[in-house]
């Protein structure tokens, strides 16, 4: 009877230190995985304050930060050589395609275009414009499309473009502009008579020129003719040698093909006119023609 008190209070005590134990284990794993769930948020807490402490004994400086240009930009535009390689590319191209070929305008500016003459033809009103760059003459009509733009109108005094400007985020604006008539003047006509060509465009003139030509010339004289007799020249619809372009197109008006030929003594210029003659332009200024 004795050891069986014995055993069951030695039982007791087993079953009481068991579960003693069970509850010590599950209240340390509790705790483990609180201190685990709580590390990230101390962290943050740590780096939060790390990042707003700063030297007491130094003027507090706020963090600069960077702002990114989205503003959109106008695209490049490409130099006239590229542009001429591009034409001439695009022109081979449409040769082989048997398609119709681009016009040379397609690679100048609207700010490389002077205007020389404007007339009326058969088919309505005509421009003869010169590419400043490359020192060339053109005929052109509304509709001719340039680098940058279109001719929408020819008025009595100006053409009228409708202006495209491409920007960066790919849209494109357009406005209206005008490019007025150059006025005849003595003093810069009578300097272009005797300036030499510039050597610079001679490679771009080639690019765009249609070819090389020649002519019978008809006569030679002083290219620093009298301007009054030019003027009446022109009042009679007739020629002078010394005359500018513009003033031969107020005289005859446009010509039907414009012939290109460079050599080393400068740029020289064949007008075709199917019912009137050749003219010759020697830079720019009129040295021989021949009326038919």
């Amino acid at each position: 009877m004795h050891y069986v008190q014995i055993f069951k209070q030695a039982s007791l005590t087993i079953f009481s230190c068991a579960l003693l134990v069970a509850c010590c284990a599950q209240q340390s794993l509790a705790q483990t995985q609180t201190t685990n769930a709580d590390a990230p948020v101390a962290q943050q807490q740590s780096a939060r304050s790390g990042a707003n402490d700063h030297d007491p004994f130094r003027r507090y400086r706020p963090t600069a930060h960077t702002k990114r240009s989205n503003a959109s930009q106008p695209l490049p535009v490409p130099s006239i050589q590229e542009r001429i390689e591009r034409y001439k590319a695009q022109k081979l191209a449409a040769m082989n395609a048997q398609l119709q070929a681009p016009k040379p305008t397609t690679a100048l500016l609207l700010s490389e275009v002077q205007v020389n003459g404007i007339f009326r033809t058969p088919r309505g009103y005509a421009a003869m414009v010169e590419a400043t760059p490359i020192h060339l003459s053109y005929v052109i009509y509304p509709g001719e499309t340039f680098f940058d733009g279109q001719l929408v109108a020819i008025e009595e005094d100006r053409l009228v473009f409708r202006h495209e400007t491409r920007w960066t985020d790919g849209r494109r604006e357009r406005n209206v502009v005008t490019v007025p008539l150059r006025q005849a003047n003595a003093v810069t006509d009578s300097m272009t008579a005797v300036r030499s060509s510039d050597n610079s465009g001679v490679g771009a003139s080639e690019a765009l020129a249609v070819g090389a030509g020649s002519s019978n010339e008809h006569a030679t004289g002083n290219s620093s003719q009298d301007q009054q007799a030019i003027e009446a020249a022109v009042r009679q619809n007739k020629l002078l040698v010394g005359m500018t372009k513009q003033q031969a197109i107020r005289s005859w008006g446009a010509p039907d093909d414009i012939v290109y030929a460079t050599t080393e003594h400068g740029r020289r210029e064949q007008w075709v006119f199917k019912n009137k003659g050749n003219i010759v332009f020697n830079n720019g200024i009129l040295e021989s023609f021949q009326a038919q």
